[in-house]
């Protein structure tokens, strides 16, 4: 008598692509279950897209930068605003602004990756979920794909437009036109995240935890709600401690 096993056939990479859109959760089992070198492809394809996202922006950065910097000097001493005027145009230049905001947000990228994996997994052993960490990783990587797609609309917006998105989400609601008081302003934070890149991500990752820890939907959304708190949280509470020596 022989046992039959179902076995899961990891999609070739353009079927997993179509399937993030169509059939995400049997997709993202799949991926789960497939090769582990997968995580290569949505990672890479985000860091592309994050760098040119950056250098695009640069321009209209870096004046942003300049004008802070000038209202700063404002109330500093004649010789320390000698000393930072002289440091200006270096460090505020759209070459430098656009290579230190790409390293910075790669190196955000893929810790954020990391800390959300270690987020699911390690919320989900408390509730008994069958999840391994490294297939867990291969599969959150993908579900940060739809931030790939907002990466390539906001390049196209500020090229045409010629300006940066000031306010995020829904943010523009709460915002009183100060981005130092509005960024530390935790109502307006949480708002940013209010669109329809950030839902779609959360949806995957509900998918995901479906399709790779077989858990109950009621369950996956728990984890999901526990997962969108902690994220908020470690991105909010550094900007408050900057402020923090800054102010």
């Amino acid at each position: 008598m022989t046992e039959s096993t179902n076995v899961i056939t990891s999609p070739g990479v353009f079927r997993s692509l179509a399937g993030i859109i169509d059939r995400p959760q049997s997709t993202l089992e799949a991926i789960y279950h497939g090769a582990r070198w997968k995580w290569v492809l949505p990672i890479l394809l985000l860091l592309v897209s994050l760098v040119a996202l950056n250098m695009i922006s640069a321009p209209y950065t870096a004046e942003l930068s300049r004008d802070q910097l000038r209202r700063q000097m404002e109330a500093m001493p004649e010789e320390s605003a000698a000393l930072v005027a002289g440091q200006m145009e270096s460090f505020s230049s759209p070459l430098f602004v656009g290579a230190a905001a790409s390293v910075s947000g790669a190196l955000g990228l893929v810790i954020g990756i990391v800390i959300s994996t270690a987020v699911l997994y390690f919320s989900g052993l408390l509730i008994g979920a069958e999840i391994d960490f490294s297939p867990m990783l291969t599969v959150v990587s993908w579900t940060w794909l739809p931030f790939l797609i907002r990466n390539i609309v906001e390049s196209v917006w500020i090229y045409v437009q010629g300006s940066l998105i000031v306010n995020q989400g829904l943010s523009w609601l709460v915002s009183v036109g100060d981005q130092m008081k509005d960024t530390g302003n935790l109502s307006y934070f949480a708002l940013t995240y209010v669109q329809v890149f950030v839902l779609w991500h959360l949806f995957l990752v509900w998918a995901g935890l479906r399709g790779a820890g077989k858990i109950s939907r009621g369950k996956a959304f728990v984890l999901v709600v526990i997962y969108a708190v902690v994220g908020l949280a470690v991105r909010w509470i550094p900007v408050r401690i900057g402020q923090a020596f800054v102010l």
